[in-house]
């Protein structure tokens, strides 16, 4: 039987118009495999009004401050839980919307699938990046082990999980279905061709570490290799980047700022490589979409890096926070063009097979039902 989907998360797009991410396309997939999908999103208090789209409802929380998220969607999931009641609650992360989504459960009586898209757990930097991500972290850890399916994108976070006590059988590995043909068949940028491009894209914030980035820039500037560094994103982090690359005096280092989402595709096909900084992640599909755009990937060594790439094969793994390291594996991918190209298409080959979409929907599916039963 097709589940009825309750959806708890963060995404404001459908209500502020950004054009970023592909929120309703994702939502419309798993509409076509589902009885109906409500959804309850976080947004401020801007007197947002639901917004319908063939069986799809997402409601907008209006909340006075995140402090009250959790109230928030309780009340707005007065508005169809009495006439319409879901069979299975779906939560965007074990924080604040995995906490919301157990108690409509323990209320209920619905069934909880929570998403996992970030190595939190055992993370030691995750917990010292602010000062609250210990309750965090203890929070996430309380719902994981009370929640009925946890969803995450790869094997290691799935042993991760195991580590904690959690039994296999209610963990399923479905990455986030990413539409790799849109990366495959964009087109170049006119204004970058002919260019030696470095790619990076992302939140602006301290995790993502695009401070190293910059001062490996820096170093390929000085050995002199003819490159232009590109950064699409924005963040808190933004005015403190810029600063950096001010004091470092780079002249080819670009901040592009924020892409919309069906433009995005066309600077992966214009790059000649890209560079993934972070400090920890989860399964990096960024990296997975610039391979399928048959880009090397040069990443910190990150936890799941290996669950995207093939060190030495399809990129080049370093280590976590070393600028002199990323410089140098640059350098060498300019250096070696033939290289780069080998081991891009090498990438593409890989997630080609690693990161079907349509096999991962089918997972991700097949994980809702189960867990809807």
């Amino acid at each position: 039987m097709k589940p009825h989907v309750l959806l708890i998360g963060l995404d404001t797009t459908l209500f502020t118009g950004e054009k970023r991410g592909d929120f309703l396309k994702r939502l419309e997939q798993y509409s076509k495999h589902v009885k109906r999908i409500d959804a309850i999103m976080y947004t401020p208090n801007r007197n947002y009004e639901p917004v319908r789209h063939g069986k799809i409802t997402v409601y907008p929380t209006n909340s006075a401050s995140r402090l009250t998220f959790v109230a928030d969607v309780l009340r707005c999931s007065k508005l169809f839980m009495r006439d319409s009641k879901p069979t299975l609650i779906v939560t965007q992360d074990p924080f604040l919307t995995g906490y919301a989504g157990l108690l409509l459960k323990r209320k209920y009586g619905v069934p909880l699938s929570v998403n996992i898209y970030s190595s939190i757990f055992n993370s030691s930097y995750y917990k010292k990046e602010q000062w609250y991500n210990p309750l965090l972290h203890s929070l996430a850890v309380y719902v994981v082990k009370r929640a009925d399916g946890i969803r995450v994108e790869c094997k290691t976070e799935a042993d991760v999980l195991v580590k904690l006590g959690i039994s296999r059988k209610r963990i399923a590995i479905a990455p986030v279905p990413v539409q790799l043909q849109k990366f495959v068949s964009a087109k170049p940028l006119p204004q970058y061709r002919g260019l030696a491009v470095i790619l990076a894209a992302g939140r602006l914030s301290s995790e993502k570490d695009f401070a190293t980035l910059i001062r490996a820039a820096k170093i390929v500037e000085q050995r002199g290799a003819k490159a232009r560094f590109l950064l699409i994103g924005g963040g808190s982090q933004e005015k403190k980047l810029k600063e950096l690359a001010k004091q470092l005096r780079l002249s080819n280092f670009t901040f592009v700022g924020r892409v919309a989402h069906d433009q995005i595709h066309s600077y992966f096909k214009s790059a000649s490589m890209y560079v993934l900084s972070s400090i920890y992640e989860g399964v990096p599909l960024v990296s997975v979409e610039a391979s399928a755009a048959g880009l090397p990937v040069i990443s910190t060594a990150i936890r799941d890096a290996p669950d995207v790439m093939i060190h030495g094969k399809t990129g080049i793994i370093v280590p976590i926070g070393d600028a002199k390291a990323m410089a140098h594996a640059i350098i060498r991918l300019l250096s070696d063009p033939a290289e780069a190209r080998a081991m891009g298409l090498r990438g593409q080959k890989f997630v080609k097979q690693r990161y079907n979409p349509k096999k991962n929907l089918a997972d991700l599916m097949l994980h809702w039902r189960k867990v809807s039963a």
